[in-house]
């Protein structure tokens, strides 16, 4: 079985994208939508009063600031000290008026802002795991492949309970996330529970992660390419694009795209991706839905292609319950489109967006502005794109992959059996 890595540099181009992959040691999932660069609120005058000038609501958060700055005993006086203090005062309340809201809108300070720049971009330091707030709890969307998460065990669907002994409960994302992150070469402790079974400690220690954004191999024995994505991000359309072209020349009677654990990104890289399948003239990649309540304020988002495609190929998308936000708007897509047959598990159900807004000082909010269905209407958030066929994933004492050899089977029936 022949196996390569797809590298290929990419241009940087300014992405209107999805979803809130942040944090430290782990993205949070979601989607981004683009990128808004905000004047600097940081300086040497309090600066939460800026929230409260309008009539929002925010009066005793007005209030409390001018508290603190008349009668606080341990404000600073000297102006560094001064600057510091209110920063971190203003970081903090932004945090907490974040943690209020859905669960995916959050504020990063600049050190958690570049982790997550970085992360799209490729690389990051960390355990490698995507992780969102699902019903209250902490829990594990799904390992990165080759990670230090995904080599202690770790698995979609586990829920933190401790990190090095501080119970998360009640913490909001960037919060949790805070412990979690560290330079590589330490190890962090997690107590983690996996359904009903007992509590258990995992011990995982930190590496710097080259995130492999694109793989290609091809199963000889059924002529089949796959393509594994695992996150949507700059460099995702360049490498897919190679990775379309080696199995072309490998001559491949049909393709798996597997999306399972891909806790999203760039929506603009998912448009992208849709593109290579189905083309643009086909209709929308996604629409959003910018009022829950009212009706016409709808936007579809076009489909992107490239000088590279694989409209004719035959094509099985895998999915699992680790597969969320802009990874479920492409399996949507390819479904709607009668472009794939999907199979594996039910996805995680992300359908909200956020958009980036961002500081002078590197730090950033990302605010849920909108949902968004599949072309034909169909809700992602919380509910998921359901397989054409279930497959159950190898539970993780045996050896094998269910998924796959069920993908590469189907399309080897549909390829000797072609629909009249």
């Amino acid at each position: 079985m022949n196996e390569m890595t797809v590298r290929k540099p990419v241009l940087l181009t300014f992405l209107i994208s999805i979803f809130a992959l942040t944090a430290v040691t782990a993205f949070f999932l979601g989607a981004l939508a683009q990128r808004e660069w905000l004047p600097d609120m940081l300086g040497t005058e309090p600066s939460i009063s800026a929230a409260s000038s309008n009539d929002t609501g925010f009066s005793r958060l007005a209030e409390v600031e001018r508290l603190i700055a008349e009668e606080y005993y341990g404000r600073p006086e000297d102006a560094e000290g001064s600057q510091e203090f209110w920063t971190g005062l203003e970081g903090d309340a932004l945090q907490g008026l974040a943690s209020g809201l859905d669960g995916y809108s959050t504020y990063l300070p600049p050190e958690d802002q570049k982790v997550a720049a970085d992360q799209l971009a490729g690389t990051f330091e960390g355990i490698g795991v995507w992780v969102a707030t699902r019903d209250g709890k902490m829990t594990i969307v799904a390992p990165i492949p080759g990670s230090p998460a995904e080599k202690a065990g770790i698995l979609a669907g586990d829920v933190i309970l401790e990190i090095d002994g501080t119970t998360v409960e009640g913490y909001s994302d960037s919060e949790a996330l805070e412990l979690l992150k560290g330079p590589a070469g330490e190890t962090v402790s997690l107590v983690l529970q996996r359904g009903s079974d007992p509590p258990a400690t995992v011990e995982v220690e930190r590496e710097r992660i080259p995130i492999p954004v694109v793989t290609y191999r091809l199963d000889e024995a059924s002529n089949v390419g796959i393509i594994t994505i695992v996150v949507f991000g700059d460099k995702t359309a360049a490498e897919l694009d190679a990775a379309i072209t080696a199995a072309k020349a490998d001559g491949v009677t049909g393709l798996v795209l597997d999306l399972r654990n891909n806790g999203g990104g760039w929506v603009h890289s998912a448009q992208q991706t849709i593109g290579r399948f189905v083309p643009e003239d086909a209709g929308a990649a996604l629409v959003e839905d910018f009022d829950p309540y009212g009706e016409g304020d709808e936007i579809a988002q076009p489909i992107i292609s490239g000088d590279i495609d694989a409209y004719d190929i035959p094509l099985v998308v895998l999915v699992n319950n680790g597969t969320a936000s802009s990874a479920e708007i492409v399996a949507g897509a390819l479904h709607d489109y009668e472009r794939a047959t999907i199979i594996g598990q039910t996805t995680f159900g992300k359908g909200s967006v956020q958009r980036v807004h961002e500081f002078e000082d590197g730090s950033s909010f990302r605010l849920t502005f909108a949902h968004w269905f599949t072309p034909d209407g169909h809700a992602i958030d919380k509910v998921g794109i359901a397989p054409d066929i279930d497959v159950s994933e190898t539970p993780p004492t045996e050896r094998g992959d269910a998924q796959m050899e069920a993908a590469i089977q189907f399309l080897t029936a549909s390829i000797a059996t072609p629909v009249a």
